[in-house]
């Protein structure tokens, strides 16, 4: 998810002229907005981000509303006994292009 986030961020900032023919920028930077959002909930504390809630198998299995999801639903959170560095330097980068996103996409509007 944070690498979409990147991407999506760095598209819309690229390729902004494409996205406002389309009339999709809106949509764009909700999408984006609504990632770095859910990033900064995953960070629960000093030292620790949940990355991931479910499990694939399980949860791609499900064709239900994610309301009825009634089984486990186990959650992996990277800390200091449980370091992660690629989560989060890419989700330090999915932050960093939101930033110039919402930055750029101001200064023009």
């Amino acid at each position: 998810m944070s690498y979409t986030a990147t991407v999506l961020a760095w598209g819309l900032i690229d390729f902004a002229d494409g996205y406002e023919a389309a009339g999709q920028t809106a949509y764009g930077k909700e999408a984006v907005k609504w990632a770095t959002d859910y990033f900064l909930k995953a960070y629960t504390s000093h030292w620790e981000f949940y990355g991931q809630v479910g499990e694939g198998g399980i949860d791609h299995g499900y064709w239900g509303r994610p309301e009825d999801m009634y089984m486990s639903r186990p959650s992996a959170k990277i800390d200091e006994q449980a370091p992660g560095s690629e989560l989060a330097g890419e989700t330090a980068a999915a932050f960093a292009a939101a930033s110039i996103l919402f930055e750029v996409r101001s200064l023009s509007s």
